[in-house]
C-alpha cells in the first residue's frame, strides 16, 4: 500500500492552502520515495524473491494490505483536505511515537549494531533512520501542527468526518500490525 500512501501525500500536498506546508509535505514525500518505499521494494525482492509490483494484484481482496491501500486511495482522491492531513498526521505520529519508544526503552539501539541478519537489519533501518530520526520528528511535528490549523478552521461536520476517518485508519493500522502478508512469513 506504499503507492497509495504516496498518492495520499501527493494529493495532500496539492490541496494544502499554505506554502510552508506544501514544502514540508513535499520533503516528506521525497523521504518516503527515497527511503521507505525504496527500502521495502529492495528488501521484498532480496529477502523473499518476490517482485514488489506483483504483491498488490496478488493479494486477497480482503487482505489488510489491500484494505489499507483502498482506504488510502479513497482518502487521497475522494475526501477533504482535513481528512487527508488527519490520516497523514495520525498515521505518521503513531509511527514516530512507536519508534521513539522502542529506542527510549532500549529495545532498539539508536546506532546500527554489528551482526544483524537481513531481517533484523531491515527492521532496524525501518525504525531508526526512517521513523525515529530528528528530521522525521521535525517533519511529523510540522504536519501535526498543520492538522491542528486545519482542525481549528473546520466546521463541526468536517470534524465529525475526520474523526470517522481517523478511527477507520487506526483500525486498519492495528490490523496491519497484527497481520503478516501472505508469503512473507
Amino acid at each position: 500500500f506504499i503507492e497509495a500512501f504516496i498518492a495520499l501525500l501527493a494529493n495532500t500536498l496539492a490541496r494544502s492552502p499554505r506554502f510552508q506546508t506544501k514544502k514540508t509535505i513535499g520533503e516528506f514525500l521525497h523521504i518516503i520515495l527515497q527511503g521507505e518505499a525504496t527500502l521495502f521494494r529492495q528488501n521484498i525482492q532480496a529477502l523473499y524473491s518476490i517482485d514488489p509490483d506483483t504483491l498488490r494484484p496478488a493479494a486477497a481482496p480482503t487482505s489488510t494490505a489491500k484494505l489499507m491501500a483502498a482506504f488510502l486511495e479513497r482518502i487521497a482522491y475522494g475526501t477533504s483536505y482535513l481528512d487527508q492531513i488527519t490520516v497523514v498526521s495520525v498515521a505518521e505520529g503513531v509511527y514516530l511515537h512507536w519508534a521513539s519508544s522502542l529506542i527510549a526503552e532500549g529495545l532498539v539501539p539508536s546506532t546500527e549494531p554489528d551482526g544483524l541478519d537481513p531481517h533484523q537489519k531491515l527492521f532496524w533501518l525501518w525504525i531508526v533512520p526512517l521513523h525515529a530520526s530528528p528530521e522525521f520528528s521535525d517533519t511529523i511535528n510540522s504536519i501535526i501542527t498543520e492538522f491542528n490549523v486545519a482542525w481549528e478552521a473546520a466546521t463541526e461536520g468536517e470534524r465529525c468526518q475526520a474523526r470517522s476517518v481517523m478511527a477507520e485508519m487506526l483500525d486498519l493500522e492495528w490490523a496491519f500490525t497484527n497481520d503478516v502478508p501472505q508469503g512473507m512469513s
